[in-house]
């Protein structure tokens, strides 16, 4: 549950509606009703706007300018957002982790908070850094 209470858009400042809109033309909103708050991290970023936008664009580029490619990417998401038990950011990106190429058991795995087996040096290099970074804030 949301500390925050879900901002409707009927009670958004114009500024926030803007974002609002943007944020809900991707994909992972496509089934969401128009008139419905943001979820997630979506929630407290469009409280301010200015906020939300940097948010937005630094998450952008990491996802599809930085120099880690998506399998990757998602795998980092999925490994941090299990260790802070962000439900709603692994729910959304588990299965984007998946279809990007790691494997379904390590999914699984990571999902019950177990150490998962990867057939990939670098998959094992990413989870190893983000579980470090976020567990013990420093990585060896």
């Amino acid at each position: 549950m949301s500390r925050l209470k879900p901002l409707l858009p009927s009670e958004m400042t114009e500024d926030q509606l803007k974002y609002h809109e943007i944020i809900m033309q991707r994909p992972i909103f496509k089934d969401y009703p128009k008139s419905a708050p943001l979820e997630g991290p979506y929630n407290p970023w469009v409280r301010s706007p200015k906020f939300a936008r940097s948010m937005t664009e630094m998450s952008t580029y990491v996802r599809e300018d930085g120099i880690l490619e998506e399998r990757l990417v998602e795998l980092a998401i999925i490994t941090v957002g299990r260790v802070w038990s962000a439900e709603f950011e692994f729910a959304a990106h588990a299965p984007r982790a998946v279809k990007a190429g790691i494997s379904q058991a390590a999914v699984d795995t990571i999902s019950r908070n177990e150490e998962p087996q990867f057939e990939k040096a670098d998959e094992t290099a990413v989870y190893n850094f983000a579980l470090n970074l976020t567990k013990n804030c420093r990585v060896d």
